[in-house]
């Protein structure tokens, strides 16, 4: 049996070299796919880097309501204000920026998860990726309060808030950038809904402005485990259990 390994032994390490070569190539081809993401993505919008602060899409809301840079690795993003009360286009007196008005209702962080009143964005994933961040910047239309929003995602049901904040209260003020550190548990997922919910006192006529919002992240970390390499463990499994079985004849043998 000893010689049945010696013979077998070459054929493994050979076997091992050719499929640890095999994923050395698989890897080179993950990396030139990433770049070439950046370089694609670069041509929608702003330049990208395959780096994990790639912008997977960004929405300025400055003149419409389209985003201006969509990475590669997202397939589509797609935005619904179906559940809102009137939205605009307009300069807040701070710059240009998206006006949303509540839902009927919505007045406060209850009534506003009871009516529904948010609108959300969508990110359908060409590839896994890590999303690790969310940034957008918010305000008030005006000096009326009180006005706030909360943001949840489709990641853990919408049932906890990624942030929640009242605005502060007075006369308006140019919108302020927040960012959002997303966390593990956005690595290595495929499709994922926003929703930016949102109140105030009059949500017919009381405004929550919002401009400059992206998603952060990069391709996804996840390593893929080689066919050969299983193929490969499973004849060693198979070799190691010839062993043993041999072993056991030559002992009921000698018994």
């Amino acid at each position: 049996m000893k010689k049945t390994f010696l013979l077998f032994t070459p054929f493994l390490i050979t076997f091992f070299a050719v499929t640890a070569f095999a994923d050395k190539d698989v890897d080179v081809t993950k990396i030139q796919v990433s770049n070439l993401y950046a370089t694609s993505g670069a041509s929608v919008g702003s330049s990208l880097s395959a780096s994990s602060d790639q912008t997977l899409v960004y929405y300025p809301f400055s003149s419409d309501l389209n985003y201006t840079t969509l990475a590669s690795s997202i397939s589509s993003s797609t935005i619904d204000f179906s559940n809102i009360n009137n939205l605009y286009i307009e300069n807040d007196g701070f710059g240009s920026v998206l006006e949303a008005y509540p839902a009927n209702g919505a007045t406060d962080y209850a009534t506003a998860v009871s009516n529904n009143s948010y609108f959300t964005i969508t990110l359908n994933v060409a590839s896994l990726v890590n999303m690790d961040s969310l940034i957008f910047e918010v305000g008030k239309g005006g000096g009326t309060d009180p006005r706030g929003y909360f943001i949840r995602s489709s990641v853990n049901g919408f049932t906890t808030d990624l942030i929640s904040e009242t605005l502060p209260s007075g006369n308006s003020a140019a919108p302020v950038r927040k960012s959002i550190a997303l966390g593990t548990v956005y690595d290595g997922v495929s499709n994922v809904t926003f929703r930016l919910c949102f109140y105030s006192l009059s949500p017919s006529s009381n405004s929550v402005d919002w401009s400059d919002l992206y998603v952060k992240g990069g391709g996804s970390s996840a390593v893929p485990v080689s066919k050969w390499n299983i193929v490969a463990a499973m004849l060693l499994i198979a070799l190691f259990a010839l062993y043993r079985m041999q072993k056991k004849r030559k002992i009921e043998l000698k018994a």
